[in-house]
């Protein structure tokens, strides 16, 4: 997957020797959309160190909405998704300097830029262009100072240099600048020794400087600029109670996690947070676990003072007729309407606590292996970012309606309605941009609402399961595997204060979906690898609301081949050559369809659940040398 700026997660290997060459090239059965991936590694490992370096080329066109028929209600030119191109480069070392002492150099650097045009609902043509560079360089070490002790240590400085180019009638230009100085040190090893085992130790120390920059280069302004220290220490202990040395039966294992991390930072105080975690293993092969921790994430800096706090100004009645809203009292059926969009320019600290239980299973019999691994989650947040939640969780566009006849239903202040122009003209100076619908004057707005404004809420809980069983069997003719993975999301309830309602936003448009699941199976011998896999996300509703509209589940099917000749044709070109064949949505199934919200540019599908990808065929060579 992609990290940020577009940088590949490289897999390290330490024991590369060799060069190795790659080339992918995919395309969708229908539009335009090509994809193109070439990589080249070369290594070299010695007794005491190895080298890595690795480029990877990526390219990829866009997809159109006049390439999908449930995308056809978009004014074209619509990009459902952006073209994008990357240039990514890793190189790393390590080297032991004697029997005690390893050091590591990385670095990594990618540059990429996409592009997604569309039309906005005015009918004018917008380009957005999006740059952008990322930079890291880290080293470290390992040393052992005694027997089983070891003290790691390591620094990294990473750079991410990002541009917002948003071409219209007013093109919106930014450069985003973010730096992160980090440094870390490690004592760990054995305490003591106990009936169970070695008790063991760690205790350490973080560093973590960060600093921010939004400059709008159109208006040659700084929006925002601001840095943040960190400085951690925390210590972990591993207590072993019951091992193979005191196994007793029902008792194979018994083991405690303690560990608990004090966090200074200079905009947000000071906190303490502990971890405990027991492990209880009945008999060989099961494992049954849980865990309780807290946490204090302050929001990142480019949340902190963000400069996308705008007023749209609107007609109501144009998005009542978008969503087939219905007023909520005559007097504001047709009237000027803002709605405020963007980040509350005063955010807190976010607080959560966290409990799981889980179990991991391992049987293995003759040829035959079955695994089983399941966790429950339940996480209670505090002050977590996000918008007002809507009951019934329609959209919030419908927040004035609801809160006409029920303004105890919002936080006091969610929904204005016919504001001073006082009020209006201290909001107007307040937001970053305003955007007005053509012949509409803010000053004359009747509602004001500020419901999608992204802020602290009161409270929010999740809790679910996500589980994994696999089966494996070693046949004369091959091995055979099947598995089936998946999450279930029980609740995702959100509550904007103390005194307004909790809405349930699992199984609505937009939002999580309470149950995906992915299965396989698989067949590989001598060097051929097939796999199937089928996806599955559950059907749901447009809102929580009698009545509303429901949306279809969606099933697609994943296929790949691959042939790896390794060793078989001596010095041919065919020797250690892979050869992959990968297709995604084989049969092609459209995702479930669903109402349209052209003010943010949805057509037809939900982008949160759904791809429009549709089928897409790849074929892969990869030759070592």
């Amino acid at each position: 997957g992609d990290a940020v700026a577009g940088v590949v997660n490289f897999i390290l290997r330490d024991d590369f020797d060799g060069v190795e060459a790659s080339i992918r090239y995919g395309s969708v059965t229908e539009g335009d959309l090509d994809e193109t991936r070439t990589s080249i590694t070369g290594g070299k490992s010695w007794n005491s160190g190895n080298a890595l370096i690795v480029y990877e080329y990526f390219k990829q066109d866009d997809l159109g909405a006049e390439d999908r028929a449930f995308s056809q209600g978009a004014t074209l030119p619509h990009d459902l998704l952006p073209s994008q191109e990357r240039h990514s480069v890793l190189a790393s070392i390590s080297q032991d300097l004697n029997a005690n002492l390893e050091m590591y150099a990385d670095f990594l650097y990618s540059k990429r830029e996409t592009q997604k045009d569309l039309t906005d609902n005015g009918g004018n043509f917008v380009s957005s262009i999006t740059p952008s560079e990322y930079l890291s360089f880290s080293v470290g070490g390992s040393w052992e100072i005694s027997d089983g002790w070891f003290a790691d240590f390591s620094g990294t400085y990473s750079d991410l240099h990002n541009e917002s180019n948003s071409f219209s009638i007013f093109p919106i230009i930014r450069e985003v600048d973010s730096d992160i100085w980090t440094a870390d040190a490690k004592a760990s090893g054995p305490l003591f020794r106990l009936p169970g085992g070695d008790l063991m130790l760690a205790l350490g120390g973080h560093y973590r400087g960060e600093a921010f920059t939004n400059f709008r280069v159109d208006t040659d302004t700084t929006d925002r600029e601001a840095d943040r220290d960190v400085y951690a220490f925390f210590g972990e202990a591993f207590i072993p109670i019951v091992g193979s040395a005191n196994a007793v039966p029902g008792i194979e294992r018994l083991e405690v996690n303690l560990s608990g991390r004090f966090d200074d930072y200079s905009d947000f105080g000071s906190t303490s947070n502990p971890k405990v975690g027991l492990l209880w293993g009945p008999f060989d092969g099961l494992n049954l676990r849980g865990s309780y921790s807290t946490s204090f994430n302050p929001p990142p800096l480019g949340r902190v003072g963000a400069t996308d706090y705008i007023a749209l100004v609107t007609s109501k009645l144009l998005f009542d007729a978008i969503f087939g809203l219905t007023p909520g009292d005559p007097s504001i059926a047709d009237v000027t309407m803002i709605t405020v969009l963007g980040t509350d320019k005063d955010l807190d600290a976010e607080n959560s606590t966290t409990y799981t239980v889980g179990l991991d299973f391992d049987e293995q019999w003759g040829r035959h292996d079955l695994t089983f691994s399941t966790t429950w989650f339940d996480i209670e947040f505090e002050n977590r970012l996000g918008s007002t939640p809507v009951p019934g969780n329609v959209t919030f566009f419908d927040a004035p309606n609801i809160a006409f006849s029920n303004p105890e239903l919002f936080p006091a202040g969610s929904v204005v309605f016919f504001p001073s122009q006082t009020e209006i003209s201290g909001l107007i100076n307040s937001v970053d941009n305003v955007f007005s619908a053509p012949g509409l004057d803010p000053l004359n707005a009747a509602i004001i609402n500020f419901v999608p404004v992204v802020r602290n809420l009161a409270h929010t809980s999740v809790s679910g399961f996500d589980f994994d069983i696999a089966y494996t069997f070693e046949a004369d003719v091959g091995t055979l595997s099947l598995g089936l993975n998946g999450t279930y999301l029980a609740e995702f309830k959100q509550q904007g204060s103390d005194t307004t309602p909790i809405v349930e936003q699992v199984d609505t448009l937009y939002s999580p979906l309470g149950l995906k699941l992915r299965g396989r199976a698989g067949y590989a011998h001598n060097g051929i690898v097939a796999n199937v896999f089928v996806n599955y996300t559950n059907d749901y509703r447009v809102s929580n609301t009698a009545g509303a509209m429901r949306i279809d589940s969606w099933m697609t099917v994943d296929a790949s081949l691959s042939y790896d000749t390794q060793e078989k044709y001596g010095n041919s070109t065919m020797n250690n050559m892979v050869l992959r064949l990968s297709v995604l949505n084989l049969f092609n199934t459209d995702p479930p369809s669903t109402p349209s919200n052209p003010s943010f540019g949805i057509f037809g599908f939900d982008p949160t659940n759904a791809s429009p990808l549709g089928r897409f065929i790849s074929i892969e060579l990869t030759k070592r040398f």
